[in-house]
């Protein structure tokens, strides 16, 4: 914990960053809001995790709403990892997605993984296939609008 992250500060870090990284990952929901919406409009991508809850896919659908009404529409470089926490998912994972692509933006299905619900560090060669063909093609989704020519 250091001082607290304001927008001019982010603003200079990140360009530093960008020179020497191809892809940085920034996890939005540990920054303060007004940081939090500037990585979110300056990013050249960015991927959108909802968790497969009536909550999360809430809380994402209005997170897409407001990326829809920026000025240059950040809808287009946007793609949603739908994720499921636990085996027993009581909502529907197609209505779901469905609901999360009205604004326009591919949704990748990430199955539930025991691996990945133990928390902890993520080794792939215990992912199940399932998750790491999710993971490849979400990671090639993010990838393909973050270099789209504008």
């Amino acid at each position: 914990m250091g001082a607290p992250l304001d927008v001019p500060t982010y603003r200079t870090v990140t360009l530093a960053l960008r020179r020497y990284f191809a892809v940085t990952v920034v996890d939005c929901e540990t920054l303060p809001g007004e940081v939090a919406r500037t990585a979110m409009d300056t990013a050249h991508a960015r991927v959108i995790v909802a968790p497969m809850t009536a909550e999360g896919i809430h809380g994402t659908r209005q997170v897409l709403d407001w990326l829809a009404r920026l000025p240059h529409s950040a809808l287009s470089t946007t793609v949603v990892a739908l994720s499921a926490a636990t085996p027993d998912a009581t909502i529907d994972a197609r209505t779901a997605a469905a609901h999360l692509r009205e604004p326009g933006v591919p949704v990748v299905t990430l199955p539930y993984d025991r691996h990945l619900a133990q928390g902890g560090p993520i080794h792939t060669a215990m992912l199940a296939g399932a998750t790491r063909d999710a993971a490849v093609h979400l990671a090639a989704e993010a990838m393909r609008r973050a270099v789209r020519v504008r």
